[in-house]
């Protein structure tokens, strides 16, 4: 029943399931589009909000609370691993310097720490709005303050989640091609019937 002036209670129900509504299909969009992101990939500049990968990765978040540097050592192997099948240029950027002997070296990845009192968001932030093509961009992140900075801006993001599917699936391409290449003859019906 309406009372006098206001909506009834079943248009107010209405109202909310179509703002319900509305919030999921704007949810889905946006993972929607950085899905096929994600598929399309090939960047010239990766830049990967560090802790918020790391954060994200199952198999480094216990090791997170134990050891930080062994940590972030084993986050930038794991992206170096399969990283030139992203991007030309890949660059890891972490919130502030803690520990020394890196182990970075070698690694084919940059490693970047923010300076005393700004964060690694403000480093990545920096890097696109101060690049002339943001458009050559891919941020890995799923912080919505940098999706939203960096997207204005220009440049793509994938979520961390959908970058480790993605890391996932290049590391079991890479194993089937090693296994492919491993100079192992393929078997042949001659093989089983020996002379």
């Amino acid at each position: 029943m309406a009372s006098a002036g206001g909506p009834s209670l079943s248009s107010a129900n209405a109202m909310y399931t179509l703002s319900l509504f509305g919030c999921m299909l704007q949810h889905f969009t946006c993972h929607a589009s950085v899905f096929l992101k994600a598929e399309s990939m090939n960047t010239k500049y990766l830049v990967i909000d560090g802790y918020c990968l790391m954060h994200r990765d199952p198999s480094l978040v216990p090791l997170i609370q134990e050891n930080l540097m062994l940590a972030r050592q084993r986050l930038v192997r794991d992206v170096a691993a399969t990283g030139d099948a992203f991007a030309d240029e890949i660059t890891i950027v972490f919130d502030g310097r803690t520990g020394s002997g890196d182990g970075f070296a070698g690694t084919g990845v940059t490693v970047a720490f923010s300076a005393s009192g700004e964060s690694a968001d403000t480093v990545i932030e920096r890097m696109i709005s101060q690049s002339e093509k943001a458009e050559e961009f891919t941020v890995v992140t799923s912080d919505r303050a940098i999706i939203d900075i960096v997207t204005a801006a220009g440049a793509r993001i994938v979520s961390c989640d959908m970058f480790l599917e993605y890391r996932k699936e290049g590391e079991q391409r890479a194993r089937r091609q090693i296994r492919r290449t491993s100079g192992k003859a393929p078997n042949q019906l001659g093989d089983y019937f020996p002379e």
